[in-house]
């Protein structure tokens, strides 16, 4: 989603700055700013971006404005950031990292399996919403065949995500060792 520079760069400053207290202190930030913050992380909104490049068409410029759009490109950074976060938890708390969702409802006062429940199942709901909002952009009646490969296009990228996570040597000894399997 294109956001004028000045405003990405301010906004990429502060979570940056935000993730660095975190870490410096090893106090996770607060849950409501993590995942504001979390969601215009690095690499998801940048491939979530990079979807319309890899079709080789643009979207027209009145979806960037649509709400139903931009909900469901908000669920998929979710459900990209939170799923990397269930998986490497394991791994990111032995080493202290505090950054991670699962630290951050550990922060709020849960033990760590509860926090793991409780990410799995924020995940598994939000993965709900943005099936929803794929399905109410395809079937509006201003989406042309762009727009629909579009949605078609970021629900494959978020399951080749999860499909890599959950796959990928490196995360494995830790998945295994959580007991946290994940669910396609």
């Amino acid at each position: 989603m294109a956001a004028p520079a000045a405003d990405s760069h301010r906004r990429l400053l502060q979570r940056e700055q935000l993730w660095h207290r975190a870490r410096l202190s090893g106090v996770a930030p607060p849950l409501r700013q993590y995942l504001v913050a979390r969601r215009q992380d690095g690499p998801f909104t940048v491939g979530l971006d990079l979807i319309e490049r890899q079709l080789s068409y643009a979207l027209p410029d009145w979806i960037y404005g649509d709400r139903r759009f931009q909900n469901c490109w908000e669920a998929a950074a979710d459900v990209a950031a939170w799923t990397n976060d269930i998986i490497s938890a394991e791994r990111e708390l032995s080493h202290g990292d505090v950054v991670n969702l699962v630290a951050v409802l550990q922060a709020e006062g849960r033990t760590e399996p509860q926090a793991f429940d409780t990410a799995i199942e924020m995940l598994d709901r939000r993965i709900g919403h943005l099936r929803s909002h794929a399905a109410q952009l395809r079937e509006q009646r201003e989406s042309d065949d762009q727009t629909v490969r579009w949605a078609d296009a970021l629900l494959l990228t978020i399951r080749g995500l999860y499909d890599w996570s959950a796959n990928t040597a490196r995360y494995s000894p830790w998945r295994a060792s959580i007991g946290y399997p994940l669910r396609p």
